[in-house]
């Protein structure tokens, strides 16, 4: 067989594995014809070569956008370390407002003692000046609670946003995670109407565990009180009592933190309790 000096040349070129798998070729061809093989001959299996160096090619391709999905993944990472720390922010905020508040109300507190004092030290109470008193008073405190109202829904709604959307993207697989709870479909908010009472719940989902068909009713407060636990599991039981729901009702309250007695009271009342940190 005539093998010219350019075909030697190019298949020095060649990856040694498609050398090899050409010389295998060659030989096999040998076995079944004349030994007289042409350029014209080559030309397919050539083009077959030329076809796995194309595949390198999109080897390459593939590496970059794989680096590419690495330098999204650590932007992505970048947004989230921001989203937290701007929760972190207002957190710090809610905790000066807190401190703000106790402040004006110490000092109304003290102003209405002084205010008194001075009535009681008078033998003749003036009753028109006791009756302007108690008025300003009233006028005083009730534009307190105004101002503390206006300041506590700016900052509540905020830090209500950021938690309920970081609950959102993490809990059905923490559900799955910690209380084995198969979600079939998205977490959502829902309301019913019991009693001419309405029940809102920011978080209702449905799933399965242990073949049982559940409907995980939810709550978010960042730091529950026992009021708000026993608030809570009230409206489970008119839910449960309603037959609104066939599934079985499964009370869930995610927190940021909560004081061991009472994520033990919620428990033994048959509530699970998941903190955000853990999903």
């Amino acid at each position: 067989m005539k093998i010219s000096v350019d075909l030697v040349r190019k298949l020095a070129k060649l990856d040694p594995r498609a050398r090899e798998a050409f010389y295998s070729y060659v030989e096999e061809l040998e076995k079944d014809i004349e030994p007289s093989i042409t350029k014209d001959d080559l030309k397919p299996l050539l083009d077959k070569l030329a076809d796995l160096e194309s595949i390198k090619d999109i080897a390459k391709e593939f590496e970059t956008i794989k680096n590419q999905n690495l330098d999204l993944k650590s932007k992505i990472e970048d947004l989230l370390n921001n989203a937290n720390k701007k929760i972190s922010e207002i957190e710090a905020k809610f905790g000066s407002l807190k401190e703000e508040i106790s402040k004006k109300l110490e000092e109304v507190i003290s102003t209405n003692k002084k205010t008194l004092e001075e009535i009681k030290s008078k033998k003749d109470v003036d009753i028109d000046k006791l009756t302007s008193f108690i008025e300003q008073n009233n006028k005083n405190i009730k534009g307190l609670i105004e101002e503390i109202k206006d300041k506590f829904q700016s900052v509540t709604n905020s830090f209500s946003s950021s938690l309920y959307n970081r609950v959102l993207s993490k809990l059905s697989k923490g559900l799955k995670k910690k209380f084995n709870i198969n979600t079939k479909e998205r977490i959502r908010s829902k309301s019913f109407e019991i009693e001419g009472k309405k029940l809102s719940f920011p978080l209702y989902t449905e799933g399965t565990k242990n073949k049982i068909k559940y409907a995980v009713v939810g709550k978010m407060i960042a730091t529950p009180t026992k009021d708000d636990i026993e608030n809570f599991i009230s409206e489970l039981e008119l839910l449960k009592n309603s037959k609104k729901i066939s599934s079985q009702v499964q009370g869930l309250l995610v927190v940021e933190e909560i004081e061991d007695e009472l994520e033990k009271f919620a428990e033994k009342k048959g509530v699970l309790v998941v903190w955000t940190q853990d999903l």
